[in-house]
């Protein structure tokens, strides 16, 4: 058997084939060349199973295709982790794009440092022609407890940057398939982590995350219950159980700009209503309950019904 590479990139695809070519190409240009690229092709209806076979066959001894029934993305994800090889996982989702440094400075990190066992970084956000949208600008400090930014919505691991020792995946366990196809897989892994090690983050922009109507983020039921299954289940551990009013609150406080932004208003203030029920004192959340219920109308401002 061939020596094992330094990292295993996970790459997970269904029906992903007009972007798959260029997250594939941008792992192909690491800096760091060390590594394995296992495509998952979850049961694609498409022609992604054919760009991952036709990269296989092209690059030898570099891929490593797996082909399944659609079982959705943490099945996916999970089935890569069962095959990987490598010291390091790194996640690349089918529609992002490495920059070409992004796992050489990554795994530096982990290199110098057997305290941390996640390094994660910046990103920009491009569009579905891969034009620019914008930067974003990330607030993680030194010093700051990786729990609890996680846990409480105060930043997050954008799960296309993450690069994990694979001991720590085996330490924690994969993705938990209760959140299969809801979302939250990322940050339960983040916490589960977090409760074991360091996370170092790297103020880089090393990755370029695409916009588009297929995004899992765009469905708020769902999404609003899968953090509410978050919150519950790190609630009565040791780490979550003295911040779970504050979790619980800034779940719903974030669901509220979310429906918010989406223009609907009386989801939102429900939201902020539940948040305040945690946390009455706080006075941000009075303050978005208001602008919840009150709509600006032709330069004037009315109660909503």
């Amino acid at each position: 058997m061939d020596a094992a590479p330094l990292v295993s990139a996970i790459v997970p695809v269904y029906n992903g084939e007009r972007f798959l070519k260029a997250a594939l190409d941008s792992a192909l240009a690491q800096t760091c060349q060390d590594i394995e690229i296992i495509v998952i092709d979850d049961g694609s209806t498409d022609s992604s199973g054919a760009i991952a076979d036709d990269y296989a066959a092209r690059h030898p001894g570099k891929f490593v295709v797996i082909h399944q029934t659609n079982g959705g993305l943490v099945v996916a994800r999970n089935a890569g982790l069962a095959v990987a090889r490598g010291r390091y996982v790194a996640l690349l989702d089918a529609d992002d794009e490495w920059l070409p440094h992004h796992l050489a400075a990554s795994v530096e990190v982990l290199e110098k440092n057997p305290r941390v066992g996640l390094v994660h970084s910046n990103l920009e956000r491009i569009n579905v022609d891969g034009s620019k949208s914008l930067s974003v600008k990330r607030f993680w400090n030194r010093g700051m407890d990786p729990f609890a930014t996680v846990y409480l919505r105060r930043e997050h691991v954008s799960c296309s940057t993450a690069v994990l020792r694979r001991e720590l995946v085996d330490r924690v366990g994969r993705f938990d398939v209760a959140f299969n196809r809801i979302g939250c897989e990322d940050r339960d892994l983040w916490l589960r982590c977090a409760v074991e090690t360091e996370f170092v983050f790297i103020d880089e922009v090393h990755l370029r995350y695409r916009m588009h109507n297929e995004n899992m983020s765009g469905n708020f039921e769902k999404m609003q219950r899968a953090r509410s299954m978050l919150v519950e289940k790190f609630s009565d551990t040791p780490r979550g159980r003295p911040l779970r009013r504050q979790a619980w609150a800034a779940m719903y406080y974030g669901m509220g700009d979310q429906w918010l932004d989406a223009g609907r208003r009386r989801a939102a203030a429900r939201a902020y209503f539940s948040a305040l029920m945690q946390q009455p004192a706080e006075l941000r959340l009075w303050k978005a309950l208001v602008r919840s219920l009150v709509l600006p109308i032709g330069g004037r401002t009315v109660a909503q019904v």
